[in-house]
């Protein structure tokens, strides 16, 4: 018998592509691991289609304990936490475990994605090897006029920090067409900000947004409702997806330095070895 492409990917994936009644469970399966069922809770929305995994359940738990952050003195944006994502795509067995959250969710909709579109940066990151999973293309959404050909821009817009002008967000214009179904990936979902960007760009090109995903959500700052006030209500039915809550994530997960006695936090190369033992950066 023939095999196609896609399910040639999910073999090698090693996914599962099932989910239970009404998105309340999701099964997620690999090669290396026995079927198991991940339990979905919901999020703050008026709306009730945005959920989380429950963070009680083991395999949830080893990926909290794998995302670190760090505090504004050790963070690129002046934020309280600064939610590392290399802590997840540096621990094969963590990012394996996000990749097959994705993969097999999106895999068993009955109205089957036709793309993913990843945000600027570190969403790329995401929505690559899940795109992959899926047998489908990824589409780059970037930041203002870095998409070379003919791109359609979005309306600008702030974030969690603060920049020196609003952000727009930029599509090719033949990325999508009329009647393709989106699923748009990032790595963390704040203000909904930028999400808003690519639901206007993915709008504005006629084409449908199954889901937004990302892998963690920061509750407290209500993006969801955001997103659902945005453009006077005109995403409100999206569906929001998050693998684990900001509030999971546990206080010892804080990689920030002990006793940190330099100046700044970028370090010459002459000194690496120093900073290295000193600070138990090994």
């Amino acid at each position: 018998d023939m095999i196609s492409v896609p399910q040639l990917l999910a073999a090698i994936m090693g996914v599962g592509v099932a989910l239970g009644a009404g998105g309340a469970m999701l099964v997620m399966s690999s090669t290396r691991k026995k079927r198991r069922r991940l339990r979905l809770v919901r999020l703050p929305d008026a709306e009730g289609k945005s959920y989380a995994l429950d963070p009680s359940s083991p395999d949830i738990r080893k990926i909290t304990k794998a995302f670190r952050w760090y505090s504004p003195q050790f963070s690129p944006k002046d934020v309280p936490k600064f939610y590392d994502l290399s802590s997840i795509t540096e621990n094969p067995a963590a990012f394996r475990d996000v990749v097959d959250i994705f993969v097999s969710r999106y895999s068993a909709l009955s109205s089957k994605p036709t793309h993913i579109v990843a945000f600027d940066a570190r969403g790329f990151a995401v929505g690559a090897p899940v795109a992959v999973g899926l047998g489908i293309p990824l589409v780059l959404l970037r930041k203002a006029s870095k998409n070379p050909g003919i791109v359609v821009q979005s309306e600008g817009y702030t974030k969690e920090y603060k920049e020196e002008q609003d952000e727009r967000m930029c599509m090719r214009i033949d990325a999508l067409r009329p009647a393709d179904n989106v699923i748009l990936v990032d790595d963390l979902l704040a203000t909904g900000g930028t999400v808003t960007a690519g639901l206007e760009l993915v709008s504005n090109l006629g084409a449908n947004v199954l889901e937004i995903c990302c892998v963690v959500i920061l509750s407290s700052l209500n993006p969801v409702s955001r997103i659902r006030a945005a453009h006077d209500g005109k995403f409100k039915d999206v569906p929001v997806f998050s693998i684990i809550e900001d509030t999971s994530i546990p206080p010892i997960n804080c990689r920030d330095p002990v006793n940190w006695k330099e100046r700044r936090r970028i370090i010459d190369g002459e000194r690496i070895e120093f900073v290295r033992s000193s600070y138990n950066l090994l």
